[in-house]
């Protein structure tokens, strides 16, 4: 018997154990470089960050008259939305333009009240409460745009108002 034929015929078991073991940590390392990639690959793909983003954030923006203008998935919460604004005011002589009160009726239960946000000149907080239908939501102007002489400035473009509402699931 030569000494190749001795050495693994006494270390058989360890060998077995130790080549196992190198064949199992390839094993591990090459799955794991498999599931890096297909992550990396799904974080980049930007078709599946759109579809999550509207699962887990959904929004629309929507403008005076309740219009939505972009749905990022919220429109499968909300029906319509209405918008009621304060009336024209004759002593000022101007339409003040800011909202009184806007219902969101929506067609399935939430359990929390959506975020409302402002894009526009003026700046107001608002309460919200549970509707039969949905969410009402009362405005109070905060800031309101004047011109030199404290009178509210009616060139301002007050039918330009844009909403952001932000579902929270």
């Amino acid at each position: 018997m030569n000494a190749i034929e001795s050495f693994f015929r006494d270390y058989k078991t360890t060998l077995s154990f130790t080549l196992t073991f190198i064949g199992l940590v390839i094993a591990y390392l090459t799955f794991d470089s498999y599931i890096n990639t297909q992550i990396d690959n799904k974080i980049k793909d930007t078709e599946y960050i759109q579809k999550l983003s509207k699962t887990l954030r959904p929004f629309l923006i929507f403008e005076n008259k309740g219009m939505i203008s972009y749905d990022h998935g919220a429109s499968k919460f909300v029906d319509s939305i209405n918008v009621q604004y304060f009336p024209y005011d004759s002593t000022k002589g101007v339409n003040l333009g800011w909202p009184k009160e806007m219902i969101i009726y929506t067609n399935q239960f939430l359990a929390t009240p959506p975020l409302l946000d402002y894009i526009g000149v003026f700046n107001f907080t608002y309460s919200i409460k549970r509707n039969k239908n949905g969410w009402l939501i009362k405005t109070k102007p905060i800031v309101i745009i004047t011109d030199n002489f404290g009178r509210v400035d009616s060139r301002k473009p007050w039918h330009e108002n844009i909403y952001i509402l932000e579902i929270l699931l």
